[in-house]
């Protein structure tokens, strides 16, 4: 698993006209492994300023699917897939600066016609990106 600090762009615009542009630190998550003896890659991008993490209850399961890009969700199986899965996202927030993130996926589709599933959990500490 990789986590990228990225650094997004919100342009904002009324009446046509692009009236406001602010760029933000946020977070980009890349894992990697087998299903069965199949290698994948799932990624996804957070939508968020890192600091709106930090307003999460601690102790608290949160949906977390509401901070991940719409339509910014990846699934590529064996290298000849790259899907958009149905993803469900939980986070928790267990300590002042560290997550679990726990996730479910599956697909309707491929590219291969089979279709694909899977469970993930994994832990970050945000403090390793905030003062970047």
């Amino acid at each position: 698993m990789h986590i990228s600090l990225l650094t997004q762009e919100e342009v904002n615009f009324k009446d046509g006209k692009k009236v406001s542009r602010i760029k933000f630190k946020t977070l980009g998550f890349d894992i990697n492994g087998k299903i069965g003896n199949d290698e994948y890659n799932l990624s996804f991008t957070l939508n968020c300023r890192l600091e709106e993490l930090l307003k999460l209850p601690e102790e608290e399961m949160v949906n977390f699917n509401k901070y991940i890009f719409a339509g910014e969700t990846w699934l590529n199986v064996k290298g000849l897939n790259e899907v958009e899965p149905n993803i469900n996202i939980k986070i928790t927030r267990y300590l002042k600066h560290k997550f679990i993130i726990f996730l479910t996926f599956y697909t309707d589709y491929s590219y291969d016609d089979n279709t694909y599933s899977g469970i993930m959990e994994f832990t970050f500490d945000l403090n390793d990106y905030l003062d970047q």
